[in-house]
């Protein structure tokens, strides 16, 4: 067995991935105001080597005391892409994607990733394929055991794929995996599925997007159903959908119209019983929005162009009971013009935004 750090002894961190034109690898805090960057641990993967369009979507995560991460120390098509993890002293190369049974080739890169059962599941882009349905698979970790496993089968356009796009977004829900999927180009139809790893042999597919208003960039349990966050096409809106216990999906927020490129719903997450969602708008300069549903309502709880500037959002995060997002900087995280918020915790979701980190090369991953 591998021994686990003792919760008591530990002094919790907080990492923000900077980008690959940065000196510095990643910044940390202890207490989410002073913040100190450092070439440990190494890069995280530049968005050079992620889907064209889609590149802040994908998060880092924590297990056992760990922080997991795509790291961005290979060629790609040349080499296997790899997870990396930091235990605060040592970064450590975790392991090589294998190659696809499909493909027969190095995979792209590490998408999404979360905790599942004391394991780490992450999305992985595969070589081959053409839009929407890009090559894609599940891959489930447990650092315990050492062992690698394939969730169901391939995500794909081949006999006996899943179909919408590569395995992009990932969430825990009622006992199961559940992958929301994108396709890149073409007109924005993805489709949401769920499988019981390591019980069940393929995905159940289980949502298919209107076309248009599809591609799926977010998922978040929260309050008994799911949610998910939507990518729109130029004459659609962005969405966020819901999932009641009855299976039945239905639409729970609508962005903007877009008119000229896209829009989309992204960075999901659960904070002092509300559901918070980042919606980001390319058209007329740009909207990043954060919204909040309180189970009854949704409102905008910040205009983030407005209060600070309208970038991309990246990861959010819940760190020593406050709420943290990560906003991209601008030039695909090349410049240092991006910066972390910070939403106070009051116990009912309505504390301050503030933005305790300015004008540095965020990535948008972050963890602790």
């Amino acid at each position: 067995s591998i021994p686990l750090p003792d919760p008591q002894t530990v002094t919790k961190t907080l990492y923000a991935g900077y980008g690959s034109a940065d000196a510095n690898n990643w910044t940390k805090s202890t207490d989410g105001a002073t913040w100190t960057p450092g070439t440990v641990p190494s890069s995280p993967i530049a968005v050079a080597k992620l889907p064209t369009g889609a590149y802040y979507f994908e998060r880092a995560a924590t297990l056992n005391g760990k922080l997991y991460y795509p790291g961005d120390g290979y060629t790609l098509t040349t080499d296997a892409p790899i997870l990396m993890s930091y235990d605060g002293t040592t970064d450590l190369e975790v392991l090589k994607i294998p190659y696809s049974d499909a493909a027969q080739a190095n995979a792209n890169n590490i998408l999404d990733m979360v905790v599942f059962n004391g394991m780490l599941a992450f999305g992985v882009y595969d070589t081959g394929g053409s839009a929407p349905d890009h090559r894609g698979r599940v891959l489930l970790f447990s650092p315990a055991l050492g062992y690698l496993y394939q969730v169901g089968n391939r995500f794909g356009g081949a006999s006996g794929d899943n179909t919408g796009g590569m395995p992009f977004t990932l969430c825990s829900y009622g006992g199961k995996l559940w992958a929301g999927t994108y396709g890149v180009s073409g007109a924005a139809q993805g489709k949401i599925y769920s499988i019981r790893p390591l019980v069940d042999d393929s995905w159940t597919l289980d949502f298919t997007a209107t076309s248009g208003q599809g591609w799926i960039t977010s998922l978040c349990p929260y309050r008994g159903k799911l949610y998910a966050g939507t990518e729109g096409d130029a004459g659609s809106s962005p969405l966020v959908k819901v999932r009641a216990t009855t299976g039945v999906w239905t639409t729970a927020d609508t962005g903007g119209g877009v008119t000229g490129t896209n829009g989309y719903y992204c960075s999901l997450i659960v904070f002092e019983d509300n559901l918070f969602a980042c919606y980001y708008d390319l058209d007329g300069g740009a909207t990043t929005l954060i919204r909040k549903y309180n189970g009854t309502t949704w409102s905008t709880d910040l205009n983030v162009g407005t209060a600070y500037a309208a970038l991309e959002p990246g990861q959010a995060f819940v760190f020593k009971s406050n709420l943290y997002i990560s906003f991209v900087s601008t030039g695909q995280a090349a410049n240092a013009d991006g910066f972390i918020l910070k939403k106070v915790a009051d116990g009912s979701g309505t504390g301050a935004w503030t933005r305790p980190l300015n004008a540095v090369n965020t990535r948008g991953y972050m963890a602790q």
